[in-house]
């Protein structure tokens, strides 16, 4: 027998102990047309599905504190919440969806990192299986003229028109019924309106150019991250350009997609350059980088393009460490919280659409806020880099839901237990942000442990 549904607007609870997760997360939802509470750990998750009987929950499995194993079994067994259907989002997702697969019915698994599409369809699925009801869709976008929406919004009633008293009493509405209807008729007229009056007014204000569209501010009142998912929802192609005193770059955006980003520091760092340097595969030449620099610059030219036409690199290989290169510059720029940015319209440049770079933009600002929280994090653990990180017992098991990659290996293999963590940064190509992150990582899946002060 399929649980009660709840009453009231579809609720969604998330739980998840990283702020930026939960806040995308939330993002999503809320544009599914759900109801959203965010809780950060599964004891508050437990605490607050007794008060507002989700319809589903959405929640982490790797969480310090309650381990998404343990948070299941315990809401199911809450009497209040039997049928509830969870969604685990894990990134070794085939794994956690055989155990979960084999315990209990109405869970499901997310892979990490997802799409919003992939969230918005695996909560859709189960509540429509739990509750045998259609879940909430996506809100529909209805494009009407300007006309058109002020001729609706007249025609729109704004009460009865008198009539000659009824024989028998007639129900009035009540308050909710015609704030319902009026939520109803706004969701569907007001956006145009506002775009419509919004685009006059820019135009007007010079900042709408022949149809390129231009938003700026300053990154102190409105963060990337924001930015960023008005470009993704709105569907835009163009440019996001920010700059700051130690940084300028650019990043690309079509359809809801990135396509690319670059990155350009104060003392002249070239990102590319670096990749190349410390490529795993066909490590270049210092040498070799400081010609084709000097070439590229002479000559006005992409320096890939220049490294390829001096036989350095091959074209294809070119291409995957520019998708490399891009992804790094995207993760450089949403860590600026000052300086501006600009979004304009327009078309992409071929020489970016043939890298074949193209990744959900909010699936990537995820994985990069998550790395923005780890870095965050890492600063916390390390306030000294004095101290001296050493391998940790062999007999100490890490977690299981944690995978090394190269990057993290290589950081693993300098660790001596005599060198204090000033110098592991120092030796790292990485940003000491980044390098604090890995080895903090490191740590709290039990392969490092502090050891002393140096």
């Amino acid at each position: 027998m399929p649980p009660a549904r709840p009453r009231g607007p579809s609720r969604v609870l998330v739980v998840d102990d990283s702020p930026t997760v939960r806040r995308m997360v939330e993002l999503v939802l809320q544009r599914g047309g759900y109801e959203v509470y965010t809780v950060d750990s599964g004891q508050a998750g437990l605490e607050l599905a007794k008060v507002v009987q989700p319809m589903c929950v959405v929640t982490d499995f790797a969480m310090p504190g309650m381990h998404g194993h343990v948070f299941v079994q315990r809401f199911r067994a809450e009497p209040d919440l039997v049928g509830v259907p969870v969604l685990l989002v894990a990134s070794r997702a085939e794994e956690v969806a055989e155990l979960f697969g084999e315990l209990c019915s109405g869970t499901a698994v997310l892979p990490k990192p997802f799409e919003p599409d992939d969230l918005l369809r695996e909560v859709a699925n189960l509540i429509e299986e739990a509750y045998g009801v259609l879940a909430v869709g996506r809100p529909q976008r209805v494009d009407v003229s300007e006309e058109s929406a002020i001729e609706l919004l007249e025609a729109f009633p704004g009460g009865p028109e008198p009539a000659p008293a009824p024989a028998a009493p007639v129900a009035r509405a009540t308050s909710e019924q015609i704030e319902r209807c009026l939520e109803h008729a706004l969701e569907r007229l007001l956006p145009p309106l506002i775009e419509v009056r919004l685009n006059r007014a820019l135009e007007r204000a010079g900042m709408l150019d022949d149809g390129d569209f231009a938003f700026g501010g300053s990154l102190a009142a409105v963060p990337l991250p924001d930015a960023l998912n008005f470009a993704a929802y709105s569907g835009v192609s163009g440019r996001l350009i920010v700059a700051n005193e130690e940084v300028f770059g650019e990043i690309l955006v079509d359809s809801g997609h990135f396509l690319g980003a670059s990155v350009h520091t104060r003392d002249g760092h070239d990102l590319l350059g670096s990749l190349l340097l410390n490529d795993e595969q066909r490590p270049l030449e210092p040498r070799a980088l400081e010609r084709a620099l000097d070439r590229a610059a002479a000559n006005q030219q992409h320096l890939g393009e220049t490294l390829v036409q001096d036989g350095e690199i091959d074209r294809e290989h070119l291409l995957e460490v520019l998708g490399s290169q891009a992804v790094s510059a995207f993760h450089r720029l949403i860590e600026q919280k000052c300086g501006r940015f600009r979004l304009e319209l327009g078309p992409i440049p071929a020489r970016v659409s043939e890298v074949g770079l193209r990744i959900p933009l909010v699936k990537l600002m995820m994985e990069a806020m998550r790395v923005l929280d780890e870095k965050a994090e890492a600063d916390e653990a390390f306030p000294d880099e004095q101290i001296v990180l050493a391998r940790a017992d062999a007999d100490h098991v890490p977690l299981d839901d944690f995978e090394v990659n190269v990057e993290e290996s290589e950081h693993l293999a300098r660790v001596d237990g005599e060198t204090p963590l000033a110098m592991l940064i120092h030796q790292s190509s990485a940003s000491a942000a980044e390098t604090k992150r890995i080895y903090h990582r490191l740590l709290t899946v039990g392969l490092v442990q502090q050891q002393r002060a140096a």
